[in-house]
């Protein structure tokens, strides 16, 4: 039998070696650079209120979703079934972390309007929150329209 190793040895191309050092140097530069400034990093406190609504959303026995004015009951919008697609989903996610807290269907989301006119919807019972203009503009439209609904309501 023999006693004799085997040294493999393994030989790195030095090109190989500078871009991964530089790849990984840029890395850690980035990310002080974003921890530094904010900058590429997703919003995680809900931005000032201009204008806010409170609004509870309900599925209707038909199959619809059923937005209501939290303070007074009054319906602002009932989309039928088949339609309202983005504002189920929305909803839906925030509940469903509701759900993991233990948290019922009854406190209200929030629709916060900024000054900039940017579109939230937010969840208090869990500080969760959507931007919603980050889904498309003419989804953070279906949210607005609840505003202008609820300021029709006023008028009456």
């Amino acid at each position: 039998m023999s006693d004799h190793h085997h040294h493999d040895e393994i030989n790195v191309p030095k090109p190989f070696l500078i871009g991964a050092t530089l790849m990984v140097v840029t890395i850690v530069v980035l990310t002080a650079i974003s921890s530094w400034t904010g900058f590429g990093q997703s919003q995680s406190e809900m931005p000032a209120a201009v204008d806010q609504l409170a609004v509870n959303f309900f599925d209707e026995d038909d199959g619809g979703v059923g937005v209501y004015h939290a303070e007074t009951g009054e319906p602002l919008k009932i989309y039928e079934a088949g339609s309202g697609n983005f504002i189920r989903i929305a909803v839906r996610s925030l509940a469903a972390k509701r759900e993991m807290s233990g948290i019922g269907k009854t406190p209200p989301f929030e629709l916060i309007k900024t000054e900039a006119g940017r579109i939230f919807l937010h969840d208090p019972s869990t500080e969760k929150f959507l931007a919603l203009r980050a889904f498309g503009q003419g989804n953070a439209d279906d949210f607005a329209e609840l505003f202008a609904t609820s300021m029709e309501g006023d008028d009456i």
